[in-house]
Protein backbone atom coordinates (compact mmCIF):
# COMPACT_ATOMS: atom_id res chain seq x y z
CA UNK A 1 0.00 0.00 0.00
CA UNK A 2 2.83 2.73 0.75
CA UNK A 3 4.12 2.26 -3.12
CA UNK A 4 1.02 2.26 -4.20
CA UNK A 5 0.57 5.94 -2.11
CA UNK A 6 3.77 6.64 -2.97
CA UNK A 7 2.95 6.56 -6.81
CA UNK A 8 -0.35 7.85 -6.50
CA UNK A 9 1.25 11.07 -5.05
CA UNK A 10 3.89 11.37 -7.54
CA UNK A 11 1.19 11.18 -10.22
CA UNK A 12 -0.91 14.14 -8.23
CA UNK A 13 2.22 16.25 -8.55
CA UNK A 14 2.69 15.47 -12.41
CA UNK A 15 -1.34 16.53 -12.59
CA UNK A 16 -3.24 17.31 -9.80
CA UNK A 17 -6.83 17.33 -11.95
CA UNK A 18 -6.26 13.74 -12.95
CA UNK A 19 -9.05 12.65 -10.67
CA UNK A 20 -9.11 9.34 -11.00
CA UNK A 21 -5.39 9.49 -9.32
CA UNK A 22 -7.20 11.12 -6.62
CA UNK A 23 -9.94 8.89 -6.29
CA UNK A 24 -7.89 5.75 -6.12
CA UNK A 25 -5.54 7.88 -3.52
CA UNK A 26 -9.04 7.94 -1.28
CA UNK A 27 -9.68 4.42 -1.32
CA UNK A 28 -6.20 3.51 -0.26
CA UNK A 29 -6.34 6.07 2.37
CA UNK A 30 -9.44 4.32 3.24
CA UNK A 31 -8.31 0.78 2.93
CA UNK A 32 -5.37 2.14 5.60
CA UNK A 33 -8.06 2.99 8.05
CA UNK A 34 -6.72 7.15 7.42
CA UNK A 35 -10.53 7.97 6.84
CA UNK A 36 -9.85 12.07 7.39
CA UNK A 37 -7.25 12.05 4.78
CA UNK A 38 -9.48 10.24 2.82
CA UNK A 39 -12.24 12.51 3.09
CA UNK A 40 -10.05 15.56 2.71
CA UNK A 41 -8.91 13.74 -1.40
CA UNK A 42 -12.66 13.07 -2.03
CA UNK A 43 -13.84 16.84 -1.11
CA UNK A 44 -10.93 17.61 -3.61
CA UNK A 45 -12.09 15.61 -6.57
CA UNK A 46 -15.50 17.04 -6.32
CA UNK A 47 -14.06 20.70 -6.37
CA UNK A 48 -12.18 19.86 -9.13
CA UNK A 49 -12.77 22.74 -11.81
CA UNK A 50 -11.00 21.77 -14.92
CA UNK A 51 -10.24 17.72 -14.84
CA UNK A 52 -7.77 16.68 -17.05
CA UNK A 53 -10.10 13.78 -17.75
CA UNK A 54 -13.85 15.76 -18.01
CA UNK A 55 -15.95 12.63 -19.37
CA UNK A 56 -14.26 10.29 -16.71
CA UNK A 57 -14.43 13.05 -14.27
CA UNK A 58 -18.79 13.32 -14.93
CA UNK A 59 -19.47 10.02 -16.11
CA UNK A 60 -17.14 8.36 -12.94
CA UNK A 61 -15.01 9.75 -10.62
CA UNK A 62 -17.26 12.16 -9.53
CA UNK A 63 -20.48 9.75 -8.91
CA UNK A 64 -17.80 7.81 -6.88
CA UNK A 65 -16.39 10.12 -4.81
CA UNK A 66 -20.19 11.61 -3.87
CA UNK A 67 -20.69 7.98 -2.80
CA UNK A 68 -17.97 7.18 -1.05
CA UNK A 69 -17.97 10.75 0.72
CA UNK A 70 -21.75 9.88 1.70
CA UNK A 71 -20.24 6.72 3.47
CA UNK A 72 -18.08 8.35 5.22
CA UNK A 73 -20.19 10.34 6.48
CA UNK A 74 -22.72 8.08 7.48
CA UNK A 75 -20.46 6.30 9.76
CA UNK A 76 -19.71 8.96 11.60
Amino acid sequence: MKLAERYLIQGLRLDPNYTVIRLDLARVYLKQGRKSEARAQLQLVLKTTKPTYPADFYLEDKPAAEKLLKQLESEN
